[in-house]
Parts: structure tokens; C-alpha cells; sequence
């Protein structure tokens, strides 16, 4: 029936209420516009990826977010809840990780969660100490469980600091630059770290400059330039916009003529370029077999034609604008 959805045509998408949703957000300081008219939305069970250049207000809107900062304008609301009056309601049910986690280098990682816990005004009974060993099982310091913290490696380190976030069991996660000085082992650590954490059920907001790993364990990102929201979604979708065929002629002089072809060909082509004998064509992979068959009816038959789908950094590049993507991945990455 026209207009009716059944309950298993309704996405999750549909359902699931909003954790954090900003409308108008913006902070100046003085002349500069560090974030400006920010509309965001992060869903529960979200693992989001919160990405943008060097300087482009995401360290900022999260500081805003906590409530370390206060905004020029517009409202932030968690939980259902305005952040501008209620933000000691709100505190309580986040943990994060923002900028330098600090540790007591000199205690074990027990002893640090034990500390904190009770800093954060957990009793010191056997929930609490139940809880400790949670959360050491949860960020795979177990085995390292005694060891003085000083004697930790960095990406170890940061997965404390993650247990720490986690000990009062928050619902929702602010990760700011979590694999920021690691080796490729470490950021693998935080990579799987955050995996389990969306299986445990917790919305998770990430900022980071690894688009690879942001790839790889985000459902939804927002990207950030200048303070300002250039595209906000699924990671799926904006990869799918993304989605090219590799076609492989068998000499250049059939490579020139199908590009000469396709470039005045069909509607749904959106662009073609040319390396060698290969074409790169910007149209769905659903079309492939119609390629194939156009190309035929010029007495073109490919050698090879495959799907090919460009990566997160490689659509990041492209909407940030290629210098600027290099300069603020370098700094970052710096």
C-alpha cells in the first residue's frame, strides 16, 4: 500500500535518537571565527568520525561541547539536554580523552584506575574494584596490570587513559586525537580498542587524522574547514558517491578512441580520465555491463573492466581542496 512503511523497511537510522546535536554553534575569538554555524548531529551507537584540517575548529567544538569553553552562539544539546543549563547533569554520563592524558607515572595501571575511580567519587568497595578489573580485561593491560606506568609504552598508555574515560561506564566517548604519536602498532591497538567499544554498545565521537583507521572503524563522519561544515553522513554513502570503473583497453589508440567515446557518450558517464590504457569512469558499477556493450557497438572490447572505490582521505582531499589537505594532514600528522 502507497504511503505505508513496514517496521522492516525502517532504517536504524530512523530510530535511533540523537546523543549530541548542535544547531547554530558557533565561537569567535576576537576577529577570528573558530567555528562557525556548526549543525551537527551524532546518533546513539555512533562511532563518528570528526575530521578536518589543522585548525579547523574540531579541538574547538569539542572543548565547547564539555563545557571548557563557552559559545559566541547557538546551543549544543546532549542527551536530550541543554548544555548551557544542565551541564552538570550531562558531565557524569561522558568520558574522554582530550589532548595530554595525565597519569601518576610512578603507580601501576591498577593503581591508577584505582585512583581515579575514587577521584571521580567511586567507593573504594568491591564494585568499584570489580569495575577496575573490567575496565583493565576491556583495554588489554591485564597482563601489565602491576607494572609501573612509567614503564608503559605510549600506545599503552593511551588505552589507560581510554579505561580511565571508561571507569564511571559513560555513554558517550570523546576521543580527540587518540593515536596522536603512536607507531603503526599502537594506532592498530586504539584502532581495536575502539572497535570494542562499539560493541559494548557506546557512542563514540572521534577526532582524528588517520582517515585510514577512521575508515575502517567509523558508521558516520563530519568533515570540518575553516569552522564550517562541508559534509556530514555515512561513511558508506560518501564512499559510494565515490564509486568509479577501472576500464583496461589493450593499446593506447583504443584507450584514446573509448575516451574520446565516453566523454560524449552517455548522461550517466560523469567523467572519464585516461593514465596509459587504463580509464578511470566516474559512473556507478551497476553500469558496468552497459559500458561494455557501448564499447562494443564501436568495435572496442576492453581487456579488463572493474569496480574501483576511492578512499575516506581521497574524498577528504577533494572537499578540502588539495593544498590545504596536505598542509593540515602534515601539520596533524606533525
Amino acid at each position: 500500500m502507497k504511503g505505508f512503511m513496514c517496521m522492516n523497511e525502517i532504517t536504524l537510522e530512523q530510530v535511533r535518537p540523537s546523543v549530541i546535536t548542535t544547531n547554530g554553534l558557533t565561537k569567535k575569538f576576537g576577529n577570528m571565527v573558530a567555528v562557525d554555524n556548526l549543525h551537527l548531529e551524532i546518533r546513539r551507537g555512533d562511532v563518528f568520525g570528526f575530521l578536518g584540517p589543522n585548525g579547523s575548529g574540531k579541538t574547538t567544538t569539542i572543548r565547547m561541547l564539555l563545557g571548557l569553553l563557552k559559545p559566541t552562539a547557538g546551543s549544543i544539546c546532549i542527551f536530550g539536554l541543554d548544555n548551557a543549563t544542565h551541564l552538570q547533569e550531562i558531565l557524569p554520563r561522558i568520558g574522554g580523552i582530550i589532548e595530554a592524558p595525565v597519569y601518576y607515572s610512578y603507580l601501576s595501571g591498577r593503581e591508577n584506575l584505582r585512583a581515579f575511580a575514587l577521584a571521580s567519587g567511586m567507593t573504594g568497595g568491591t564494585k568499584t574494584k570489580r569495575r577496575v578489573e573490567e575496565m583493565l580485561e576491556l583495554v588489554d593491560l591485564t597482563a601489565q596490570a602491576k607494572d609501573a606506568v612509567s614503564k608503559y609504552s605510549l600506545g599503552m598508555k593511551q588505552r589507560l587513559a581510554i579505561g580511565i574515560a571508561l571507569l564511571a561506564d559513560p555513554e558517550l566517548v570523546l576521543l580527540d586525537e587518540p593515536t596522536n604519536g603512536l607507531d603503526p602498532v599502537g594506532v592498530q591497538e586504539i584502532r581495536q580498542m575502539i572497535m570494542r567499544l562499539a560493541e559494548v554498545g557506546k557512542t563514540v565521537m572521534l577526532s582524528s587524522h588517520i582517515l585510514s583507521e577512521v575508515q575502517q572503524v567509523c558508521n558516520r563522519v563530519a568533515i570540518l574547514q575553516k569552522g564550517r561544515m562541508i559534509r556530514q553522513g555515512e561513511v558508506r554513502d560518501l564512499l559510494r558517491q565515490g564509486e568509479r570503473l577501472l576500464v583496461r583497453m589493450n593499446t593506447r589508440e583504443e584507450a584514446l578512441a573509448a575516451l574520446t567515446w565516453l566523454r560524449s557518450g552517455p548522461a550517466w558517464v560523469a567523467r572519464v580520465e585516461l593514465q596509459g590504457v587504463e580509464l578511470q569512469i566516474d559512473a556507478p558499477v551497476a553500469r558496468s555491463s552497459e559500458i561494455v556493450a557501448l564499447l562494443a557497438c564501436q568495435q572496442l572490447y576492453p581487456a579488463e573492466i572493474r569496480p574501483w572505490q576511492t578512499s575516506l582521505e581521497e574524498i577528504f582531499m577533494e572537499l578540502v581542496g588539495p593544498e590545504e589537505g596536505r598542509n593540515g594532514m602534515a601539520a596533524l600528522a606533525g
